[in-house]
């Protein structure tokens, strides 16, 4: 995953305007029952097959916030505007093709007194995206003598069916709102922040130009999601940080196909993260400053498909070690390097099926999310970053790579699944890229 980011800010009298720019272009192989994008993954209404091939996928994101200080900067009205355009494509039959536009606006206000800053901001969004699949070879569009070659709708956790459509089109809302707190008490920094947001996504398949467009389903995602961060800078050689965080989402279905109706639900999904860490850095303002840190995650899921019968839950917990070492080569340039070794236990994780209606997603999809949530992780992820103002005049790049290899320890199999394969062995990702600062 290549990465481009530049971000800066700027103040210019009583206006303060900041931004970033960020392009990022991944590659993924052997993906396969999952032609989608990988931005909302609680939705439904998406084509999937079995073939694995090779995934390109891009990203433009851009954020820009323009504030103006009232009153002594007692009241600072602002306005942020966050743009992404994403696109993602196969190179095998069925190739997939989807496109997806973003746009969210947030206007809002902060509050300063004292030592005390409250912020409030509204949320308005609009996005669309359609996502099809092409074939390049007619057999492998109209036999069925290559069933892995065989595309399925899918409607929920386990409705689906054959070859229903190879066209979607995606037309969704986006609201909410959001509060932003920020105090000092004695030697603690204080910032508070959570945020609500609800996604209506409306599923087509025909462009919204076409006479007979209407509604076929629908899908509502609501999330609430929060942080705290605890910072104390107790000597000019420490530093401590406490953070906190959680992210909730709930959604549900309405859809044509599997129940009838728009208002009648058949798929429900509910998921819960918190996670919370430590952060103890000390000799800052040497030359060589040292960093550890400890976290701690919890991570529930629980999906449904009343149609099917069939439905998945499980529960995890991670813990991770860290270790960092801050190098100042000279005035100009940084080195960072970090060690991460982490360990994932399930706590619980249930299955739910029918045995007498097993579809193709039950048992390429399902049984696999089973083994692949019911096993212990034991990994590790290693990065670096080199910074640097000696490329360009008064430009700051920071060169980076970042390394993930975990492997699935041994797994409990049980004889009444078969699954078209069981995810196990190793499993590694690479990551390198650029920062800009301005």
């Amino acid at each position: 995953m290549p990465k481009f980011l530049a971000k800066g800010f700027n103040i210019l009298g009583k206006f303060r305007i900041a931004g970033s720019i960020e392009f990022n272009n991944s590659s993924e192989d052997s993906l396969a029952n999952g032609q989608k994008n990988n931005l909302e993954d609680f939705t439904t209404f998406y084509p999937y097959a079995n073939k694995s091939g090779l995934y390109k996928r891009q990203n433009y994101i851009a954020k820009t916030s323009l504030s103006y200080s009232t009153l002594n900067n007692h009241i600072v009205p602002f306005i942020n505007l966050d743009y992404q355009k994403h696109q993602s494509s196969g190179t095998v039959d069925p190739r997939l093709s989807s496109n997806r536009f973003i746009l969210k606006v947030k206007p809002g206000v902060n509050l300063n007194l004292n030592r005390h800053s409250l912020g409030l901001y509204a949320i308005v969004g609009k996005a669309d995206e359609q996502v099809s699949l092409g074939y390049k070879n007619d057999v492998y569009k109209t036999s069925l003598l290559y069933p892995d070659r065989i595309h399925y709708m899918q409607y929920g956790y386990g409705s689906s069916v054959i070859k229903d459509t190879s066209n979607v089109y995606k037309y969704d809302d986006y609201k909410g709102f959001g509060i932003q707190y920020a105090t000092k008490f004695k030697d603690w920094n204080i910032q508070f922040a959570t945020e609500y947001q609800l996604l209506i996504n409306k599923n087509y398949t025909q462009n919204k130009t076409a006479p007979n467009f209407a509604t076929v389903a629908t899908f509502n995602l609501n999330t609430i999601n929060g942080s705290l961060l605890l910072s104390k800078n107790n000597s000019i050689n420490t530093a401590h940080q406490i953070s906190l965080s959680f992210t909730y989402n709930e959604g549900y279905d309405g859809n044509l196909k599997t129940s009838g109706s728009l208002n009648r639900v058949n798929y429900r999904v509910n998921a819960l993260n918190v996670s919370s860490g430590y952060r103890l850095l000390w000799d800052k303002n040497k030359n060589n400053a040292k960093e550890l840190g400890l976290n701690l995650s919890y991570t529930q899921n629980d999906k449904l498909d009343l149609n099917q019968a069939a439905g998945l839950s499980y529960e995890q917990l991670k813990i991770d070690l860290s270790g960092t070492l801050y190098h100042l080569i000279d005035e100009q340039s940084k080195f960072k390097i970090s060690l991460k070794p982490y360990f994932i236990a399930p706590i619980n994780t249930t299955l739910k099926y029918n045995t007498n209606s097993i579809t193709e997603f039950i048992r390429n999809v399902a049984f696999t999310d089973y083994y692949y949530f019911n096993s212990s992780v034991l990994g590790g992820e290693f990065s670096t970053e080199y910074l640097t103002s000696k490329l360009i005049k008064n430009q700051q790049f920071g060169l980076y790579c970042q390394f993930d290899l975990r492997k699935m320890l041994k797994q409990d199999m049980r004889h009444d699944l078969n699954p078209t394969f069981v995810p196990n062995g190793f499993r590694s990702v690479f990551h390198f890229g650029i920062n800009m600062y301005l």
